[in-house]
């Protein structure tokens, strides 16, 4: 899914937190930092989890870098693509065929997964008949009539408190999937990874081709990190491996990866007429915010600004904490304080 992660038999967890990354995910902006500090916080845990992100971001091999940095490492990691088949093969591929024994047949994905990781990737468009099976395995531990120790992890690309709210995913389920959720940031936010996943890509795919290139040059590197990436790491991946397919080095043409972008339309240039009546603008929206925020205490101005920009992010807290420069740790201790002050009131 975007990022470079050799098979997990045989990994030595000494070499589990790398500068460059983490068990094969390339980066160490901001963003992808935070994300290896919960990876690691997560991994440690039993806790069943709930990675969100837009497509493309790397959400499997995330989850796969979680099992490789638990105590379940040396066990399988079983995927199923809940969105690649008819709900009738996904239940049978979760759950097993109604119609054979527990110990006979192929083994049920929960089945094979035992004492390791199921990954539910796109769990989101699971019906609501399967949504309730999967809510009875997590109570019960039982697939068919074998009891097994399976951590689920699950994926979504669909803004979840939308399907919520939809009534098209169930809530009692979403929080025992959800114990903890992680957020994976777009690539657009994760500053200078496109450098390190682009050069790591053209080596993979050169390599894999037989072919030789020279390292992405300043040229290559503006045009790569000018463009938007609506497709994440996915398109960036395919960008090189098509690069790789169509030409045939030692230099990479600069045609070969996406024009730069032209300024917005309608963007107009600063003056010096329009930067000179910036700070009397900026003063007196100050004195208006002041005004509006009188009489209420340092809490509960904090308590706004954060649930405001939890609205703005979607519901998302980890969108919310890159909105207001701060860890997602920071707002779920915050939030837990609020809703145990309410509790006890």
């Amino acid at each position: 899914m975007g990022v470079e992660i050799p098979p997990s038999h045989g990994a030595n967890p000494s070499d589990a937190y790398a500068t460059s990354g983490l068990h094969g995910l390339i980066g160490g902006s901001a963003a992808m930092r935070e994300v290896y500090s919960q990876i690691k916080y997560l991994a440690a845990s039993r806790a069943n989890i709930f990675i969100t992100g837009e497509s493309g971001t790397g959400k499997q091999a995330c989850a796969e870098a979680i099992h490789r940095a638990s105590p379940r490492s040396a066990a399988p990691f079983v995927t199923v693509s809940c969105n690649a088949m008819p709900p009738e093969l996904i239940e049978r591929r979760i759950f097993g065929d109604p119609s054979e024994s527990a110990p006979s047949g192929p083994p049920c994905a929960l089945r094979a997964a035992d004492r390791g990781t199921l990954f539910l990737d796109e769990v989101s468009v699971l019906p609501l008949p399967l949504q309730g099976r999967l809510l009875r395995f997590l109570q019960s531990g039982m697939a068919g009539r074998t009891l097994v120790d399976v951590r689920l992890i699950c994926s979504s690309s669909q803004p979840m408190l939308a399907e919520l709210a939809s009534g098209k995913f169930r809530e009692d389920l979403y929080y025992r999937l959800a114990v903890v959720p992680l957020e994976l940031p777009p690539l657009r936010e994760r500053g200078g990874d496109i450098e390190a996943l682009a050069q790591s890509f053209l080596r993979r795919f050169a390599r894999e081709q037989g072919k030789k290139f020279d390292p992405l040059g300043p040229e290559h590197l503006a045009a790569l990190e000018a463009y938007s990436w609506p497709g994440n790491l996915q398109e960036l991946q395919n960008v090189i491996r098509r690069a790789v397919l169509l030409f045939d080095g030692p230099e990479l043409p600069l045609r070969a990866l996406p024009a730069i972008p032209p300024a917005p339309q309608g963007q107009t240039p600063q003056t010096a007429e329009t930067a000179a009546e910036q700070p009397a603008a900026t003063e007196a929206s100050h004195e208006a915010l002041f005004k509006a925020l009188a009489g209420l205490t340092l809490d509960q101005i904090e308590r706004l600004a954060i649930e405001g920009a939890i609205r703005a992010a979607h519901g998302s807290l980890p969108g919310a904490a890159r909105i207001l420069g701060v860890s997602p740790s920071t707002l779920y201790r915050k939030r837990e304080r609020w809703n145990d002050a309410q509790r006890s009131a």
